[in-house]
């Protein structure tokens, strides 16, 4: 290779290398993962530090560059430029979706937090356990919401008075066999001990 190419390999090298390593960069500081980005750009630059160095060993020194090990070199810099430019956008986009389900979160929990009651999801199964229930659930039973997910504290059928279990249970599956709405009148015996009713 003549040093008129094997110049134009290096400076190539550094280049796409400085580039690859700015977007990794950028991208630690967008991503949840940034710490992987970081060593991605570190990885880069320390590449492209290498070809200035090895560059710079032929102008002052005149120590030839390995023709082969330059153009692998060039391989990889533009490749590792090319991966990290494709990838960019679709981590933009989901860090972009992230925060826009961030915000809608956020702006269904403040119409949650205005309701009277509480609003939740179980699963048909015997305990009714939850998988989301408002905070209008502290003010209703005097448990906090994060005691009855998935039953962690207390389970909500523990809650129901144990007259009212087997009414409630029998009426609710009654009515998901006939793929149809409901309605339960029933009583709870919240955390202090009163008793309310709820349906």
């Amino acid at each position: 290779m003549e040093a008129s190419l094997i110049t134009i390999v290096l400076v190539l090298s550094i280049v796409s290398q400085a580039m690859a390593a700015a977007l990794a960069f950028q991208l630690a500081r967008e991503s949840r993962v940034g710490w992987g980005w970081l060593l991605i750009a570190t990885v880069m630059l320390l590449m492209g530090i290498r070809r200035g160095l090895v560059l710079g060993e032929w102008w002052v020194a005149g120590v030839q560059p390995v023709p082969v090990a330059e153009a692998v070199a060039l391989a990889i810099s533009v490749l590792a430029l090319f991966g990290v430019w494709g990838i960019r956008p679709n981590l933009t986009a989901a860090h972009r979706y992230s925060a826009f389900l961030a915000l809608e979160a956020q702006r269904l929990n403040s119409v949650l937090e205005g309701l009277p009651g509480l609003v939740y999801r179980c699963r048909n199964d015997p305990q009714w356990t939850m998988e989301f229930i408002s905070e209008g659930c502290r003010s209703l039973t005097g448990y906090a919401p994060e005691d009855l997910l998935g039953n962690r504290r207390i389970a909500y059928a523990e809650l129901i008075e144990p007259e009212d279990r087997e009414m409630v249970y029998n009426t609710i599956q009654e009515a998901v066999a006939q793929r149809r709405t409901y309605r339960v009148v029933y009583r709870i015996r919240t955390a202090d001990g009163a008793v309310k009713w709820v349906w």
